[in-house]
C-alpha cells in the first residue's frame, strides 16, 4: 500500500515577510485558487450525463489548442489520487479536489464541505438523506506566454480544467472518450470562429454546449461564439500605392489604432496616423535626384462586418479617413491640402479606395500591416 508522508514546509520570503495561519492569502491559494473560479474571461461548459459536467476556463482562446487527451489527463489525476479513496467516498460531504502540477511535482488540494442543513427524499416509508452539492475537480494547466508580451516576462499563462460530478467517484464510470470528445466539441467550434491563435486577453467568452446533440445551445444568436466586449490599441501601418494628377506616387503610414470588439464578427475602430508621400524628383540644374516628403496628419474610423469564418472574400472597407497636409516639400500638393477616403472593395489586407484630394478624385491602394 503507497505510503503517505505529510510534509509542512515553512518558506519565508525574507526576514522581514512571515507566513502565519491568519494570513489573508496563502501559499496554497495562490497555488490552487490563482485566479479563483469565473475571473478568466473565457468560459466554455459542457453538459455530459446525469447531472454532471465539465467547464473550461481559458486566459486565451489559443490555449484551446493546448489541452492535451483529457480522459488520459483525468485518469492519470485519479490514480495520483489513489491513496485518499476513503476520504473522497465518504458520504454526504461535498469536497473540491485541486490539481497542480509544477514540472517537478504533483500537488493536490482536497476541501470538504460538510452541508449546511439536511435535505431528504421521502418515498412512501422509505427517507432517503440527499447530498446538497456536487463535487469538484479542478485541473490547473500553464502554457508559455504569448509571443507579444514585453521582453523578459516568461510568467506562464494559467487556464483550468473543472469536474463537477454528483460525486467525485463518478470519474471511474465516465465513458471512455467522453471528456476528450468534450475537448474536441469545443475546440471545433473555437477553430470555425477564426481565432483559434489569437492570444488577445480583450476577448470574452461564455458559451454552453450539448455532447449528446454535439453543439452549442448557447449563445444561440448568428455572431457566434464570442460573446463580450473588448477593447485593445494596436499598431497602425500601411504601405499605399496612389493614382492621382495623373501620376503614381507612393505613400507609408504609421500611426496608433483602438479597436472595439462588439462580438465575434462586428468590431469598429479609430486610428490616428500620419501618412508621408516621398516623391522623386531630379534636380534640372544639378542632375541630383531628391526625394521630397509631404505628409498628412489622418484620422480614420471603420466598421468591421465582414465574417472572421470566411476572410476570404471580397468586402466592402466600410472606412472613411481624412487627412490634413501638415509638411510640403514639393510643388506637387497645393500649400492647404485637404484629403478623403471613402469606403472601397478590401480583400485580406488589401484595400482599394477612392480619395479625394482637393477635389480631385483618385484611387489608393493600400496593404495594411497587421
Amino acid at each position: 500500500m503507497k505510503q503517505i508522508v505529510w510534509i509542512m514546509v515553512l518558506a519565508l520570503a525574507s526576514a522581514t515577510q512571515d507566513l502565519y495561519a491568519q494570513t489573508t492569502k496563502s501559499n496554497m491559494e495562490a497555488h490552487f485558487n490563482t485566479p479563483p473560479p469565473g475571473e478568466l474571461p473565457l468560459r466554455a461548459v459542457i453538459d455530459l450525463k446525469a447531472g454532471n459536467k465539465i467547464i473550461f476556463e481559458f486566459t486565451n482562446l489559443a490555449q484551446v489548442a493546448a489541452v492535451p487527451n483529457t480522459d488520459s489527463l483525468v485518469k492519470a489525476i485519479w490514480t495520483a489520487l489513489a491513496p485518499f479513496r476513503d476520504s473522497l467516498s465518504k458520504p454526504l460531504v461535498s469536497r473540491r479536489v485541486d490539481y497542480y502540477t509544477t514540472g517537478l511535482d504533483e500537488r493536490i488540494r482536497i476541501t470538504e464541505y460538510h452541508q449546511n442543513g439536511s435535505m431528504y427524499s421521502i418515498t412512501g416509508n422509505e427517507i432517503l438523506q440527499l447530498k446538497t452539492a456536487q463535487d469538484t475537480l479542478r485541473i490547473k494547466q500553464l502554457t508559455p506566454p504569448p509571443a507579444r508580451r514585453r521582453k523578459g516576462d516568461t510568467t506562464a499563462i494559467p487556464y483550468f480544467i473543472m469536474l463537477v460530478l454528483n460525486n467525485i467517484t463518478d470519474i471511474e464510470s465516465l465513458p471512455d472518450g467522453e471528456l476528450q470528445a468534450a475537448t474536441s466539441l469545443v475546440w471545433e467550434d473555437v477553430r470555425k470562429s477564426g481565432y483559434a491563435k489569437n492570444t488577445n486577453p480583450a476577448l470574452r467568452m461564455d458559451a454552453w454546449y450539448n455532447l449528446k446533440e454535439q453543439k452549442r445551445v448557447a449563445p444561440q444568436k448568428k455572431e457566434g461564439l464570442l460573446t463580450g466586449n473588448g477593447t485593445f490599441l494596436s499598431l497602425y501601418s500601411t504601405f499605399g500605392l496612389q493614382y492621382v494628377y495623373d501620376s503614381w506616387i507612393p505613400s507609408v503610414a504609421g500611426g496608433v489604432e483602438m479597436r472595439r470588439m462588439m462580438n465575434q464578427r462586428k468590431w469598429w475602430s479609430v486610428a490616428l496616423y500620419v501618412d508621408a508621400y516621398p516623391l522623386y524628383t531630379r534636380n534640372v540644374a544639378t542632375g541630383k535626384g531628391l526625394i521630397e516628403s509631404n505628409t498628412f496628419i489622418c484620422g480614420r474610423y471603420t466598421f468591421g462586418t465582414s465574417s472572421k469564418t470566411d476572410p476570404s472574400r471580397l468586402a466592402i472597407s466600410n472606412s472613411v479617413a481624412i487627412g490634413y497636409l501638415v509638411q510640403r516639400n514639393s510643388e506637387f500638393f497645393d500649400k492647404v491640402t485637404f484629403k478623403i477616403t471613402l469606403p472601397g472593395l478590401r480583400f485580406h489586407n488589401v484595400a482599394l479606395e477612392p480619395e479625394l484630394i482637393n477635389g480631385a478624385t483618385s484611387l489608393k491602394l493600400n496593404l495594411f500591416i497587421q
